[in-house]
């Protein structure tokens, strides 16, 4: 209960003495004495003290309207771009953290900017880009500065503010406009930075740098840099390229009605995951809650900030409409329910869900999990194997054709055999920092997405246990090693998969139809058949002659049965009568 103390405060008003004179026919009179008088005036003052009790319930009931508000639609942060930030707090702890987060050559922004002796290097160079970016524009270096700066207020907006609280207006500006112009130049010029002095394992390197979550420069920066340039046109169209480049094997073109991105890994993400398909392309979609709303298509999708998020949707297909779900998922505070590599489909929108731990990814181990029944009778709880176990039950592994996105997975059940298509992938050196940071950008608390990386690469891992499923997928031409062994790639999806929150209703049509496939026993049994007596050729040869044998005999014993004249006999009359 507040209390209240009561002040009384006197203040005290006094009519001062005036005396009056009057100047008249020469004489000076002295007029009358005013009565001096005194007026005290007595004002009441409440203080209210509030309690701590009071004000941890009024942060309860601030942070409820908030909730409230949120849900309806109504929040003030709704549909705002996702700021530049730092990982996630929960993707720290990696025991890896300095080869997947931090820049390796180069520090673009603000946030490793002068921390750290070896980014010294990369200051003199990215001024020569700079300098030759302004040269190559045909522009005035002081004109260009001074629109970073009239716009430097919306730039730092661009940043979480941790990121910005130490840098004033002009040293924010001119590391931006450094930054800026050498990051557009570096891109524009890529087949020929061998002239900045550049070497081809810098050049590597420095292009990881730029996918990095926390090395991110505002898209609205490089278009303020770019809008009054003279080779506008070549720029965007360097950029587009380069962003292809680093999407691997997802080819997605750019769409006329596309969004800028907010900054290179969202145009990124943009390119491997794809855009939103048609209504009837839709067949099971995400429904994000607690805090993670859906995307609509590309025409209404919110401006990408950056470059990463532009490889982002380069590499997913689409990011579906709310109306468009078909099945629903919540990866956010309550996650989706992985718990065990071998993927786990729940099929009800409002279960619990938990992250991957690699220490469950034993098929012996899989703990017991409840789930309520369908109204078939059936359980929703589903689970599948690795390649090689799937393989052994007759699905079989193939690459999807054209250009594909990472979200272009398709299943297929003919007869006794079942077709996995999956999208073409190239592992390499940069795919783990790549796809870490693509994760940790989906995990910022607020960028509206559906999780489709995490969830990629969630239900990759889920196939991937072993060397041998390496070897299969590579077969297959669906995995292209530039890494090294199969066991090590095998050990880069065990680790990036770790403590992944994957949205599993992204996949759920296919895990039930795999699952389908995986619980028909005939199915299973004719393949297992094949596996173990037909996986050589020359079994299979060995087969069919001895088919034919028991045919030929089977057709001597019956035309013996049924003919008075042996088949060599009636062979030799015939030709007899012919006269041979």
């Amino acid at each position: 209960m507040a209390q209240t103390n009561e002040n009384v405060v006197s203040t005290e008003k006094e009519l001062f003495v005036r005396q009056v004179t009057r100047r008249g026919g020469g004489q000076v009179s002295r007029g009358e004495i005013e009565q001096t008088s005194k007026a005290s005036i007595t004002i009441h003052e409440e203080a209210i003290k509030t309690s701590p009790k009071e004000e941890r319930l009024e942060k309860l009931r601030k942070a409820a309207a908030e909730a409230a508000a949120a849900a309806a639609g109504n929040s003030t942060t709704q549909g705002a771009k996702p700021k530049i930030q730092r990982v996630p707090f929960m993707l720290r702890d990696n025991k890896k953290y300095d080869k997947y987060y931090e820049p390796r050559v180069a520090a673009i922004g603000p946030f490793h900017h002068g921390i750290k002796p070896k980014y010294e290097q990369a200051e003199k160079i990215k001024l020569q880009l700079a300098g030759n970016f302004v040269l190559d524009s045909k522009q005035n270096d002081a004109d260009l500065l001074k629109k970073v700066e009239e716009k430097i207020k919306d730039l730092r907006e661009c940043y979480d503010e941790e990121a910005t609280k130490d840098f004033d207006d002009d040293s924010l500006a001119w590391m931006l406009f450094v930054d800026g112009c050498s990051t557009l130049e570096f891109i524009y010029k890529y087949d020929d930075l061998e002239c900045f002095g550049i070497k081809r394992d810098q050049v590597a390197f420095a292009e990881q740098d730029m996918f990095l979550l926390e090395n991110q420069l505002p898209y609205q920066l490089l278009k303020l840099l770019m809008s009054s340039s003279s080779i506008h046109e070549d720029l965007k169209d360097s950029i587009e390229k380069f962003v292809q480049m680093h999407g691997g094997d997802q080819k997605q073109e750019p769409q006329p009605m596309e969004p800028e991105p907010t900054h290179l890994l969202e145009h990124l993400l943009t390119r491997m995951l794809g855009y939103p398909p048609k209504k009837s392309e839709t067949s099971a979609s995400a429904q994000p809650g607690a805090g993670v709303a859906q995307n609509t298509q590309r025409h209404d999708e919110p401006e990408k900030t950056h470059l990463l998020g532009r490889l982002l949707t380069r590499m997913l297909r689409y990011l579906p409409k709310k109306s468009e779900t078909s099945a629903s998922a919540q990866p956010g505070a309550g996650g989706a329910k992985n718990t065990q590599q071998h993927v786990v489909v729940s099929m009800e929108p409002e279960q619990t869900h938990q992250p991957k731990k690699k220490s469950e990814t034993s098929a012996s181990a899989q703990p017991e999990q409840t789930h309520p029944p369908k109204k078939n009778g059936k359980s929703s709880a589903q689970s599948f194997r690795n390649v090689q176990e799937l393989h052994s039950a007759g699905i079989y592994f193939w690459q999807q054709k054209g250009p594909t996105a990472l979200r272009d997975i398709k299943f297929k059940s003919i007869l006794c055999c079942g077709f996995l298509y999956l999208p073409k992938i190239k592992v390499d050196d940069s795919m783990g920092p790549k796809f870490m940071n693509l994760i940790a950008y989906e995990m910022c608390p607020d960028f509206q997405n559906d999780f489709g990386v995490t969830s990629y690469i969630g239900f990759l891992d889920s196939l991937i246990d072993h060397p041998d499923d390496v070897k299969h997928l590579r077969k297959k031409h669906i995995l292209r090693n530039f890494l090294g062994s199969d066991d090590e790639v095998a050990q880069l999806f065990n680790e990036i998969g770790t403590d992944l929150v994957p949205n599993n209703a992204i996949y759920s049509d296919v895990k039930s139809k795999i699952e389908d496939h995986y619980k028909t026993n005939w199915k299973k049994w004719m393949a297992q058949f094949f596996h173990e007596h037909f996986s050589s050729p020359w079994t299979i040869l060995a087969f069919i002659g001895v088919l034919l044998g028991l045919g030929m005999t089977a057709a001597q014993t019956w035309y013996a049965a049924n003919s008075g004249t042996a088949p060599c006999e009636a062979l030799l009359e015939y030709l007899k009568d012919r006269g041979y």
